[in-house]
């Protein structure tokens, strides 16, 4: 597998503790050709923002078509974080162990009322 184009990751929101599904889409650089993602593993990993090198989660998502898949955050995941910004950085691995960190995004966590 060859990744050589890069996710554009919108910022995303959710109140700590909430149920949130992430999908991602794998494109080549013309933004239209499918990456195929078979055979490949995939993960999320987070950290607070500013302080990337402290991964408070790690997510393993799960493949649902050629060139999609996703990560489900369930209420535990983040009941305890405290609002803020958070980094997310999607991860391919190809069947032969090379990771292709593919973009980065922010997460906004919002205190629950």
């Amino acid at each position: 597998m060859a990744i050589t184009s890069r996710l554009e990751l919108a910022d995303f929101a959710m109140i700590a503790g909430d149920h949130k599904i992430q999908e991602f889409t794998c494109v080549d650089e013309d933004n239209i050709t499918p990456i195929v993602l078979a055979g490949s593993t995939v993960e999320v990993r987070y950290s607070p923002w500013g302080d990337k090198q402290y991964k408070i989660l790690t997510k393993t998502g799960i493949i649902f078509d050629v060139n999609k898949w996703n990560v489900t955050l369930e209420n535990e995941d983040t009941v305890n974080w405290e609002a803020g910004y958070y980094a997310f950085q999607p991860i391919v691995t190809d069947e032969f162990g090379k990771e292709f960190k593919m973009a980065q995004g922010r997460l906004w966590i919002m205190e629950s009322i």
